[in-house]
């Protein structure tokens, strides 16, 4: 291959990911792409994990659960797969308990639950209850599309 022939290969493939960006998205980004309502209890200990991956249109305020614990609540909107794999890592770290998912009403309300065993997610659509453990769920995508059928 010539420098001239390289030179212009490179070119149109730069031109093509400028003229159709959808072509540059991960695989994941590109299942979901609408903004979608979440709200988010995640327990102090838990906020800077949780911080680092999550980034959505929204505010984060703060609670008090039954117990008087101080609780984090991220609350707005983001894209689905950023949502799952936010909630993926949360989930492949935890030690103690697991998180309840609520898909009904067109909203996700996702909390944290000591009574679960670690690392497992509960689902609850309008469908019914699904429980997942944490080794069933080898990758965020898995949890994408179980949330889109949920939703």
């Amino acid at each position: 291959m010539t420098r001239r022939c390289f030179l212009k290969s490179s070119l149109l493939v730069i031109m093509w990911t400028m003229v159709n960006p959808l072509w540059v998205r991960s695989k994941t980004s590109s299942i979901d792409t609408r903004l979608i309502p979440f709200r988010w209890r995640v327990p102090e200990v838990h906020k800077e994990e949780v911080e680092k991956t999550l980034r959505f249109e929204g505010k984060t305020t703060t609670e008090k659960d039954t117990k008087g614990l101080m609780t984090w609540v991220f609350v707005g909107l983001i894209l689905l797969p950023d949502l799952a794999k936010s909630i993926y890592d949360f989930v492949q770290g935890m030690e103690k308990g697991g998180v309840k998912i609520d898909t009904r009403e067109g909203k996700f309300d996702i909390d944290t639950d000591k009574s679960l065993p670690p690392g497992m997610v509960a689902l609850a659509s309008d469908e019914g209850t699904e429980l997942y453990e944490r080794d069933e769920l080898s990758t965020s995508d898995e949890l994408v599309s179980i949330l889109l059928k949920a939703h």
